[in-house]
C-alpha cells in the first residue's frame, strides 16, 4: 500500500522495483539496528559492571561506533605472507553475506517479508550455518596455530549445538502445523508459544547463544586463551566484516526467538478486538515492526546481561552439556509434545 504509485508503471519496472527496494530497505534496517545494538550493548554492559560506557563522542556516546568504524576502515590491512589470500579474503565476506541473507525470510509484520517461503525456518538455519564454514576457512587460511585452534573449537561447537537448536523448535512445528515463520506468528495471535513450550524456549535460548558464539560460549575467539581465535590474523576492513557479521547473526537469532515464542509483531492479548485493531490497516504497518523490533531489542539485552554475569565455560563442559544434556532433553520434549497433541486431537 506504500507503493501504489507504481501501479501505472510497466510490468517489468514494477518487478524490478519490488525486487530491489525491499532488499535495500531490509539492509538499511538491519545495518542501522546493528549500530544501535553495539551502542546498546556497551551502555548496558557499563550499567551492569558499574562503569560509564561510551559517553564522550556525541550525545550519550551515540557516535562512538562511527568513530570506531572510521578508525577500523583506515587501519592498514595486514596480510601475512603465509596466508591463503583467496580464502583469507572470502571468509569475512561469507560471514557478512550469510548473516544478511537470513533476513530475507524474517517477517516484520503480516505480509511484511521479502520472501515468504513455506520452509522459511529451514532456509534460515541453512544460511545461518554458512557462518561455520567461514570460521573454518578463516582458521585454515590464516596459517596461525591460534586461528586453527579457534576454528576447530568453532566446528565442534557448531556440530554439537545445531542439533539441539533444530530439535528444540520441532514442538513449535507440531503445534503450528507449518514451517512458515509468518504462519507460526499468526497462530500465536491470542496465546504465545512461550506458555505452551517453556522448556523448548529455554533449550532454544541456550543453543542460540552457543550458535552465535556469545559468552559464556565464545570459545572460538576466547581472547584470554587464543588471542582472538579464528580471526587473530585479521585487521582493518576484513576484521570489520567478522565484527558486523557476528552482531547481525546475534540480532537474527533474537528476532527468531521473538517470532517462535513471543508472538512476533503481536502485542499481548491481541485476540481482544481493541488490541487486534492496532495490528490491522494502516496503523498496523507502523505498529507491527515497532513491536517486533522492541521485543528483539529486549532479548538482545538479555544476552548482554548473560555475558556480563556468567564466566566462559571450558570446551569439555560445553561439548558434554550439549551431548549429555541438551540433545536428550530436546528429544524428550518432542516425544511428550507429540503424545499430548495425539491425545488432545
Amino acid at each position: 500500500m506504500f507503493f501504489t504509485f507504481t501501479q501505472a508503471w510497466p510490468l517489468w519496472a514494477q518487478q524490478l522495483f519490488y525486487a530491489i527496494v525491499p532488499v535495500v530497505l531490509m539492509i538499511a534496517v538491519v545495518m542501522t539496528s546493528v549500530i544501535l545494538f553495539v551502542w546498546y550493548e556497551r551502555r548496558w554492559l557499563g550499567v551492569l559492571q558499574h562503569r560509564f560506557g561510551p559517553n564522550r563522542v556525541g550525545p550519550f556516546g551515540l557516535l562512538q561506533l562511527i568513530a570506531d568504524a572510521v578508525k577500523m576502515m583506515t587501519k592498514e590491512d595486514i596480510m601475512n605472507r603465509e596466508v591463503h589470500k583467496v580464502l583469507f579474503t572470502m571468509a569475512p565476506i561469507i560471514t557478512m553475506s550469510s548473516a544478511l541473507i537470513a533476513w530475507a525470510v524474517i517477517p516484520f509484520g503480516e505480509n511484511m517479508i521479502i520472501s515468504n517461503i513455506e520452509t522459511g525456518i529451514f532456509f534460515l538455519f541453512a544460511i545461518a550455518g554458512m557462518g561455520t564454514f567461514a570460521t573454518i576457512i578463516a582458521g585454515y587460511a590464516s596459517a596461525n596455530k591460534w586461528s586453527t585452534l579457534g576454528a576447530m573449537r568453532g566446528v565442534g561447537q557448531a556440530i554439537s549445538y545445531e542439533i539441539p537448536l533444530l530439535f528444540s523448535v520441532v514442538p513449535i512445528f507440531l503445534i503450528a502445523g507449518s514451517f512458515n515463520l509468518q504462519d507460526i506468528v499468526l497462530q500465536q495471535q491470542g496465546f504465545w508459544n512461550i506458555w505452551k513450550q517453556p522448556l523448548a524456549f529455554l533449550l532454544f535460548y541456550i543453543c542460540m547463544t552457543a550458535e552465535v558464539n556469545r559468552t559464556p560460549f565464545d570459545l572460538p575467539e576466547s581472547e584470554s586463551e587464543l588471542v582472538s581465535g579464528f580471526n587473530t590474523e585479521y585487521s582493518g576492513f576484513k576484521f570489520g566484516g567478522f565484527f558486523m557479521g557476528e552482531y547481525i547473526a546475534s540480532v537474527t537469532m533474537c528476532a527468531l526467538l521473538t517470532l517462535l515464542f513471543f508472538g512476533g509483531w503481536y502485542l499481548p492479548f491481541a485476540n481482544i478486538e481493541v488490541i487486534n485493531a492496532l495490528h490491522t490497516g494502516t496503523i498496523g504497518y507502523l505498529i507491527n515492526p515497532i513491536v517486533f523490533l522492541a521485543k528483539t531489542y529486549f532479548f538482545f539485552g538479555i544476552t548482554v546481561w548473560v555475558r556480563a554475569t556468567l564466566p566462559r565455560v571450558t570446551i569439555g563442559m560445553l561439548l558434554s552439556f550439549a551431548w549429555k544434556g541438551l540433545i536428550p532433553l530436546t528429544i524428550l520434549n518432542i516425544f511428550v509434545t507429540g503424545l499430548v497433541l495425539y491425545i488432545l486431537r
